[in-house]
């Protein structure tokens, strides 16, 4: 997000970039994988694992979310206007989690 931010003033689409706060007990990022470090990193992940990788990649589930994924959270049928199934996250880290 700051990154985008930073771009955006680079780019003059923002006068400033606003001040981000990191939720409490968070102190920073820890790492960002690339797009070459993904390639590498799935390649070389065993299953069960590095369809974990492809989910939280794909989706932007945090580990603790993916790992709490129940069946009965998994929709096969698209929601309106959407052509694809979706995950319903019911215990989420963010006090504006729909589910929880």
């Amino acid at each position: 997000m700051r990154r985008m931010l930073r771009l955006a003033q680079e780019w003059k689409l923002l006068d400033r970039v606003p001040r981000i706060h990191l939720l409490r007990g968070e102190r920073q990022r820890d790492f960002v994988l690339s797009h070459r470090g993904e390639t590498e990193y799935l390649n070389a992940a065993p299953q069960p694992l590095k369809d974990v990788a492809i989910l939280i990649l794909e989706t932007g589930v945090r580990p603790g979310e993916a790992a709490n994924l129940q069946w009965s959270d998994v929709y096969l049928q698209p929601a309106v206007h959407a052509e694809l199934g979706y995950i319903a996250i019911r215990k989420g880290k963010s006090k504006n989690t729909v589910f929880g």
